[in-house]
């Protein structure tokens, strides 16, 4: 699965065909992602390599949805900075009305920091839920960091 981290277009085709009108003509993907058919073609044939997907009369079918990284996995922080790389060229190149940014710099102590990252953890349970049951018609990206500029 290393190779499926270690190119953000791979997890986002992969959600993609989550979406029916992409299961049922993924080559539409190739002009909204701004990719040629063929490298279009090369990942699918790598998600179907991986059993994530498998070609079917109608399309595509996704064996495979909810694919997530081990907290300690070698690879994740490589794949959250392709991730966000990705996602600040789209930003740069793409982005409509309808998408929304947010960063801010704070001040607080170790205990607020704790609940903060707690309550991040109980909005992620809650997106889950809304995810599982929606009918997806888009595909998103969603970012959080809470880093320390100051503990080296």
């Amino acid at each position: 699965m290393e190779k499926y981290y270690s190119n953000p277009l791979i997890q986002i085709i992969h959600i993609c065909l989550t979406i029916e009108k992409y299961c049922k003509n993924p080559q539409d993907l190739s002009n909204k992602l701004r990719i040629s058919e063929g490298y279009l073609n090369t990942i699918l044939e790598s998600l179907e390599e991986m059993n994530l997907i498998r070609k079917n009369e109608k399309g595509y079918q996704v064996l495979e949805r909810n694919i997530h990284l081990p907290k300690g996995a070698s690879i994740l922080k490589v794949h959250q900075n392709l991730v966000r790389m990705k996602s600040i060229e789209h930003y740069n190149s793409f982005s409509s009305k309808e998408d929304y940014f947010f960063n801010v710099t704070f001040s607080t102590d170790e205990e607020t920091k704790i609940a903060i990252h707690e309550e991040f953890l109980i909005f992620l349970k809650k997106v889950e839920e809304l995810v599982k049951k929606s009918n997806p018609t888009g595909v998103y990206q969603l970012n959080f960091d809470l880093l320390s500029w100051l503990d080296t």
